[in-house]
């Protein structure tokens, strides 16, 4: 049976790539009507004109679609490289989904809607957690007696690891999400 956070992954590779599917078609559009590629151009200029437009209001038109569709391009840019990075870096805890249903909102807004739907169904997945879910530390007097726990050699390593990365997140040398990022893998041994 797959897990929440699994189904919320699964949601935003699914996103990613609706996401560079509307990127790559707002740049081809672009192109087709900025330089008039097959003349689409001036298909669409005629299609404006026997719609009641004149010829002045639609070659205007024409223009700022081949506008709209570039700044749309670029703008979906910005979210298949976030959703891109948290497929590769397998991000998937209860803050980057709030982080990502947050992008997604604005995906939303931005006009990109099926993209968006899914990055927003992931956040939630992955921030709703199990109530059964929880972390147990132990302190050095405990783990003696618990068998099949980590090394102390390993344990040491884990500890001095999550202490620099708190360290520099505090310094800010690295952000939330890469601190996240690199406590997951920690944790995961």
């Amino acid at each position: 049976m797959r897990t929440r956070r699994n189904s919320g992954r699964g949601m935003l590779i699914v996103a990613c790539v609706l996401t560079f599917v509307v990127m790559i078609a707002s740049f081809v559009l672009a192109v087709l009507i900025g330089f008039n590629i097959f003349g689409t151009a001036d298909l669409t200029e005629k299609l404006l004109v026997d719609w009641g437009y004149t010829v002045a209001e639609a070659s205007s038109e024409v223009g700022t679609a081949a506008i709209s569709f570039l700044i749309s391009g670029l703008i979906e840019v910005y979210f298949a490289m976030f959703y891109l990075k948290a497929v590769k870096y397998r991000v998937s805890s209860a803050s980057f989904g709030r982080r990502l249903t947050s992008r997604a909102v604005w995906q939303f807004i931005l006009g990109s809607f099926l993209p968006s739907l899914f990055a927003m169904f992931a956040g939630t997945l992955m921030t709703s957690r199990p109530a059964n879910t929880k972390v147990t530390v132990l302190k050095e007097e405990d783990r003696e007696g618990v068998e099949g726990t980590l090394s102390d050699y390993k344990l040491s390593a884990m500890s001095e690891a999550v202490a620099r990365l708190k360290e520099l997140k505090q310094k800010g040398a690295i952000s939330e999400e890469e601190y996240y990022e690199n406590l997951n893998r920690i944790l995961e041994g």
